[in-house]
């Protein structure tokens, strides 16, 4: 289609020109708006949006926690050390840490009350080979929030003794989805 064809079509689509006069001028009386006026505004950020709707929710991440291994003289008992790194440049914060046995059962809540964490502060916890009862399975759920950054690096390291030897070995956590900030303690991840 040629210029003119296309320009003579179009003012035929738009006979009145009531519509387009009025779009043409809503552009005018945009574009002549003071970009200061603009700069008055700050930025939607994820900031900005939490505040604004509040924490509602945090962030789980899944850390298996074994309560021993087993070698040829039998079941040796593993401490277990929950570290948990804050990776990122800002503040987090840890809401919940909670240890399961086996079965999905509820150990233990290791905070009595949420925990901030500096910048690259790293929280740890330690958990006695008393609760072999847990099982082998065990396994920590650490609630966290934090605005806009990485998740936190959450691992468990396990030290077990047995004669003249050590066994030693870590395991990394993984998120795993959100939690209702208040829910129930032995609440899972929905």
């Amino acid at each position: 289609m040629r210029a003119r064809e296309f320009l003579a079509s179009s003012s035929r689509i738009s006979a009145p020109g009531i519509p387009a006069l009025l779009l043409v001028s809503l552009l005018l009386a945009v574009s002549a708006c003071d970009a200061q006026q603009m700069d008055d505004f700050p930025p939607v950020t994820t900031e900005t949006l939490q505040d604004a709707v509040g924490e509602r929710s945090v962030n789980l991440i899944y850390v298996p926690a074994y309560t021993h291994a087993l070698d040829q003289g039998g079941r040796v008992p593993l401490t277990t050390t929950l570290m948990i790194h804050n990776v990122s440049s800002r503040e987090i914060v840890i809401h919940s840490v909670r240890y399961y046995d086996s079965a999905g059962r509820l150990v233990q809540s290791q905070l009595d009350e949420p925990r901030s964490l500096q910048a690259l502060e790293t929280f740890e916890i330690l958990q006695e080979p008393s609760a072999l009862g847990a099982g082998a399975g065990a396994n920590f759920l650490v609630g966290w929030t934090g605005r806009s950054g990485p998740a936190p690096l959450v691992e468990a390291l396990m030290v077990g003794h047995q004669g003249a030897g050590r066994l030693t070995f870590t395991s990394r956590g993984v998120e795993v989805g959100l939690e209702d900030v208040g829910s129930a303690t032995d609440a899972r991840p929905r």
